[in-house]
């Protein structure tokens, strides 16, 4: 089972603009690697609180990866991105 990468035009913006380019590449390799799982929830730990049914990937260095996993589509849709101090804030929707 293969799944779909998709990304928020907030996370192209973080990508392009806020983040170093090493982190922005283990990123998308970490996102790559978990669409090669059956179940790419396996690497993500659950968000609780407002942020409940979403997942968030560690990155080495303090960076977090916030998805959507949805399983109905398999896209796991990449909604924010940043280090950890600031994506966990809440005052950004998705």
């Amino acid at each position: 089972m293969t799944w779909t990468i998709e990304y928020t035009p907030k996370v192209f913006k973080a990508f392009k603009k806020d983040l170093d380019r090493q982190v922005v590449r283990r990123m998308i390799a970490k996102l790559e690697e978990a669409a090669t799982l059956e179940d790419p929830t396996t690497m993500a730990k659950p968000l609780t609180g407002n942020l409940r049914g979403l997942w968030s990937y560690r990155i080495g260095g303090g960076y977090r990866v916030i998805v959507d996993v949805q399983q109905d589509r398999l896209v796991i849709l990449a909604l924010a991105a940043g280090p950890r101090r600031d994506i966990y804030d809440g005052s950004t929707p998705w």
